[in-house]
């Protein structure tokens, strides 16, 4: 008993493990706390703050249009697909913002691509292309759907290269 009571004890102790999200649509790792030190410690450029307050709207934005896919459609893919996009969008919103606001810095609200003046990140669908989607059901919900995620997560690739012009190195984690 006693050496149940000390194990249980130990694996109460025990530090969480420290998961660093992988790219979208891939799994993420377990990472040792020197690991995620190390991570926390790396200095930034004004174009990592400007490429992830994008990112955020971005994001957001692929949230809002897997939102609609329950109500429009009944195509198991495309409904996994969607709940799959909305959950690892929001688990990276969440990091994003976090990360900008540890540093003192602003993160953008999860509307923020809503505002008149907001400008349209790479891939990022127009007005008239979301209220087509959110018109559409069926079968035509599924095309719209499919071409702007296509389209939509080609533009944050694109965004990634122009990070990278910008002369700053970007690792995206395999």
């Amino acid at each position: 008993l006693g050496a149940l009571l000390l194990c249980m004890g130990a694996a109460v102790q025990a530090q969480p493990p420290i998961i660093q999200p992988g790219p979208p649509g891939q799994p993420g790792r377990i990472i040792s706390a020197e690991e995620a030190a190390d991570l926390a410690g790396l200095e930034y450029s004004r174009g990592d703050i400007m490429f992830l307050r994008g990112m955020i709207s971005h994001h957001a934005q692929a949230k809002e249009m897997s939102e609609l896919a329950d109500e429009r459609t009944n195509n198991e893919a495309v409904l996994a697909l969607a709940d799959r996009i909305f959950l690892s969008q929001d688990d990276e919103i969440q990091m994003m913002q976090g990360w900008l606001e540890d540093r003192g810095l602003a993160a953008p609200d999860m509307d923020a691509h809503h505002a008149m003046d907001f400008d349209l990140m790479p891939g990022m669908i127009s007005d008239e292309q979301f209220a087509a989607l959110r018109e559409a059901s069926g079968p035509e919900f599924d095309r719209l759907y499919l071409e702007y995620m296509i389209e939509h997560h080609l533009g944050a690739l694109e965004m990634v290269e122009n990070l990278r012009h910008l002369g700053i190195e970007v690792t995206l984690v395999e």
